[in-house]
């Protein structure tokens, strides 16, 4: 069965970079599918490619990232999404000094 994931808003709660804004990135089966600019505190919408959800098949993987230039971090765990029985909204990607929640839904696809 098919279904689409459809990322809805990333909360920074707590940024990564001491100074400035932090340069988030959403991997989708370890592709790049979303990139953005956020400070602490912010909220921001989250649309794909054509602001259409991702279309995938038994499971997806989910890795947060923040960009410092050409390098970027990892920040919490990586998540696997399951057509049914996956981890509810919202994800939380945190590590030591970082911490984003990320909202989605998963609809099956007829």
């Amino acid at each position: 069965m098919t279904s689409h994931l459809s990322l809805k808003t990333l909360q920074c709660i707590r940024k990564h970079d001491v100074t400035g804004k932090d340069e988030p990135q959403i991997m989708l089966d370890g592709q790049l599918y979303w990139n953005g600019v956020i400070e602490k505190g912010g909220d921001l919408p989250v649309l794909g490619p054509n602001d259409e959800p991702y279309e995938f098949t038994d499971n997806v993987t989910v890795e947060f990232r923040e960009a410092n230039g050409s390098k970027s971090t990892r920040i919490g765990s990586l998540y696997t999404l399951k057509e049914k029985n996956g981890p509810n909204s919202p994800m939380v990607f945190k590590n030591a000094g970082t911490h984003y929640t990320l909202t989605f839904t998963i609809v099956p696809v007829a």
